[in-house]
């Protein structure tokens, strides 16, 4: 479930430098009362509350969308919606050209403009009940144009896993999606590092959890009544922003797409200088693409927030 009854607690992760010890230090960099144990409170993206919609389907080139609904963008009879997930800022523009790589938006109010590198949703309202919604990055900026980079929000190395790691996927009861889609939430990283047993081995666990509004005593849970069942799978592939997840039984595959989901899986040990490492993650997530026409079923999962950077030293280990 989201929550337990700690107090509240802000810790900014610390960089690592490139080593699995890293990851360590960043689950414990300073001590704490309860056994070690840190909170990184961060806020619901403004793209995030995007994506919970079932009417919007991402996509990460224009190529994906019928030519027939896209030919009105193309010749600039309906337009286009940017919209920046940092601060909700919302801009009508036309589409002067795609490429395969980017696309080119001209802008109606030079208030607009970006700076490179920044981050922008294109949205292409095809129908009333379904549009488009494409991440880009800026790439160039033009007089009253942008010059839009498309990227996949999964852009990060991924890491196929050679072992069978079981993971389990709970969907989330109807109010928690309401919660995120209204900013009723906040929602909170715990990262514990536990002491080392006999063994040598230390358990770390990352998990995100949802509480109501800023009272942090007072949790929304993924035991909800009207929750789905957990589903049992195994992982594909791991990155900082997300996973990809097979699932030998899917029954309503429809279901669970744009839905969020919570994941819970225990990586395999890993050695370190003097002891060993095992870590549970606990993300939270949205399915973005189910694939059914192979079995096992496969889940597309974009993480709520992405893991730190520290653990790909850990991924790397997993995978060699």
């Amino acid at each position: 479930m989201f929550g337990s009854d700690m107090a509240r607690t802000r810790v900014e992760p610390r960089a690592g430098k490139g080593k699995p010890m890293s990851v360590c230090r960043l689950f414990s960099p300073t001590p704490a009362p309860g056994g070690g144990r840190e909170r990184i409170a961060f806020e619901i993206g403004e793209d995030i509350r995007l994506f919970l919609s079932p009417s919007n389907i991402q996509i990460n080139s224009p190529d994906h969308i019928e030519d027939a609904l896209l030919q009105p963008f193309r010749t600039k009879h309906k337009p286009i919606l940017l919209l920046s997930p940092h601060n909700g800022k919302v801009m009508s523009a036309t589409l002067h050209t795609v490429e395969r790589t980017y696309l080119m938006a001209e802008l109606e109010h030079s208030t607009f403009m970006r700076k490179p590198g920044e981050m922008l949703l294109v949205v292409f309202p095809v129908l009333p009940q379904r549009h488009y919604v494409l991440q880009t990055t800026v790439e160039a900026v033009y007089s009253g144009r942008l010059k839009l980079q498309y990227q996949d929000p999964r852009y990060d190395r991924r890491w196929s896993m050679p072992l069978a790691i079981p993971v389990t996927v709970q969907g989330a009861p109807m109010e928690i999606m309401i919660a995120l889609a209204h900013r009723q939430g906040h929602l909170v990283r715990e990262m514990t590092l536990a002491p080392s047993q006999p063994n040598g081995t230390r358990q770390g666990d990352l998990a995100d959890r949802l509480y109501e509004s800023d009272a942090l005593e007072s949790c929304l849970a993924m035991g909800g009544g009207d929750a789905s069942p957990p589903l049992t799978g195994s992982l594909k592939d791991l990155s900082l922003g997300g996973a990809c997840v097979t699932l030998a039984d899917l029954p309503q595959p429809d279901e669970l797409l744009q839905r969020v989901i919570l994941l819970r899986m225990t990586l395999p040990r890993i050695p370190l200088d003097t002891t060993s490492l095992q870590l549970m993650l606990q993300p939270l997530g949205i399915v973005r693409n189910v694939r059914t026409t192979v079995s096992p079923a496969t889940l597309h999962i974009r993480f709520l927030q992405r893991l730190p950077k520290e653990m790909e030293p850990l991924f790397e280990a997993l995978c060699t």
